[in-house]
């Protein structure tokens, strides 16, 4: 039972973070350096996989998250994904 509370603190803790990356993400590229931006994202998605969070779920993730995304999704994951675009999108288009 201890350790089953522990996880759902520990997910809801990644949660919360992955929620704050996706608020604050794009304002943080706005309006800080970009190099400082970048240090920011890298520790808070270091955290964020460190509970077994992801960098998106079921929707686009834009050019700010697409190196956290390619670096925490499995490549054989990533290969279904790159298929499945090959399949409705052939020109990439979209």
């Amino acid at each position: 039972m201890a350790k089953r509370s522990a996880r759902r603190l520990r997910l809801r803790r990644a949660l919360r973070i992955l929620l704050l990356i996706a608020l604050l993400g794009s304002v943080l590229y706005l309006l800080l350096e970009k190099s400082l931006t970048q240090v920011i994202l890298n520790t808070a998605y270091a955290k964020a996989y460190a509970f077994g969070g992801v960098a998106s779920g079921e929707h686009g993730i834009g050019l700010t998250k697409r190196h956290y995304f390619l670096r925490g999704t499995a490549k054989e994951n990533l290969a279904v994904m790159n298929r499945i675009k090959d399949a409705l999108d052939p020109q990439h288009i979209l």
